[in-house]
């Protein structure tokens, strides 16, 4: 489709083939009888070109009217700079979620869910429609992502969220609490519910890496475990900007590990890499093993075959890679995760830190200004 302005903006839906020269490229279309037979003589357009490779290129063009028919004529192309197909390509991309958010809200509306409210997926019009569809958390993972946001909310979500995650890592490091990504996100989620800031959690795998010392260890979602109902793989957080908050990094490996020499308290990341996942990121070595022995042969698409909705989850929820000097962390997501309990309740059974000693002891006191009280 080419636009126009002449003071409003103004759309012609022409038939066009496109010829490309070592210095520059022309259109040739004929335009479709009707309106577009009044364009005035001379415009300048605004034309996107979709590559073979699904990324669209723009280009100004200036369009010149033939002889050879009403509406027909030659548009000769400028690329564009790389900044100016940038900030076309991000609108483009916001203009997409603004879209895939009002769907999704519009959705839940319809089936009596108040997305005004922090937390609305404890609501019981959210509880009842996931008890009919598993995958439906996702959507309240799909709103909070394409929420339109302000410069001042995402000022707001970068001054709280940094200090909660260092709180946090600091509180479980203390006591030890090894491995306790599960209880430290699910804490966090309902935290920044009661902070005024919308979030969600992820489970999967998460990969470290330092190639220089020969260092790797991996929490992969399909391994071997050492008891029945063990949950496998990691479990961080998102809360827009920031597209990964991971607060027990330092904690998934044991006391005297080389890797912890190279990890960070806390992982808080706007703008990881995109990355696509590999078998070694999803499946531990013993279980790649095991298959191979079974079956006879290794199957690199293994991790395909043990999760299915991998590729399908990873279009909404894609996995990331994280630099951080020599280390290299990837995080690859297979579902989202919410604690079925409130705050209170998170590790009330164990003997250590109980959400409701992390709100009433630490949180609360401390981010006591930023506390709403469940709405927008």
């Amino acid at each position: 489709m080419l636009t126009h302005k002449v003071g409003r903006v103004r759309k012609a839906l022409v038939r066009f083939s496109l010829t490309c020269e070592r210095q520059g490229c022309r259109l040739r279309f004929a335009a479709e009888p009707g309106p577009t037979s009044k364009l005035p003589p001379s415009l300048i357009w605004s034309v996107q070109v979709t590559t073979l490779s699904g990324r669209p290129q723009f280009s100004r063009a200036v369009w010149q009217p033939t002889n050879s028919g009403i509406g027909a004529g030659d548009v000769g192309c400028e690329r564009l700079t790389q900044g100016e197909q940038n900030l076309g390509e991000a609108k483009r991309r916001a203009a997409a979620r603004k879209l895939e958010h009002a769907t999704v809200d519009q959705r839940l509306r319809r089936l009596g869910i108040d997305t005004a409210k922090f937390g609305f997926y404890d609501q019981p019009a959210f509880l009842a429609e996931e008890r009919h569809n598993g995958e439906f958390l996702d959507q309240y993972a799909i709103w909070v992502k394409s929420r339109p946001r302000t410069a001042e909310y995402d000022e707001r979500v970068r001054d709280i969220v940094p200090r909660l995650a260092e709180l946090l890592a600091d509180l479980f490091e203390r006591r030890n609490m090894h491995r306790s990504c599960v209880h430290a996100s699910s804490m966090m989620q309902r935290i920044l519910d009661r902070l005024g800031v919308w979030s969600y959690g992820l489970k999967g795998s998460m990969i470290m890496e330092v190639e220089c010392e020969d260092l790797w260890r991996g929490q992969c979602m399909c391994d071997t475990s050492d008891f029945a109902g063990a949950e496998l793989g990691h479990a961080w957080v998102v809360a827009p900007p920031f597209e990964i908050l991971d607060p027990t990094i330092r904690l998934q490996n044991p006391p005297g590990d080389a890797m912890n020499r190279f990890t960070p308290p806390i992982v808080v990341v706007e703008g990881a890499s995109l990355i696509r996942p590999t078998i070694d990121d999803v499946i531990g070595a013993e279980l790649r093993e095991l298959y191979a022995q079974s079956e006879g042969r290794t199957d690199e698409q293994l991790h395909h075959r043990l999760i299915p909705h991998l590729k399908e989850f990873g279009r909404n929820f894609p996995s990331r890679e994280v630099k951080i000097e020599e280390l290299t962390l990837r995080y690859v997501p297979a579902g989202v995760r919410i604690s079925d309990v409130v705050l209170e309740e998170i590790n009330g059974a164990g003997d250590q830190l109980t959400g409701a000693q992390v709100w009433n002891d630490y949180v609360a006191p401390t981010f006591s200004k930023y506390i709403v009280l469940g709405g927008v």
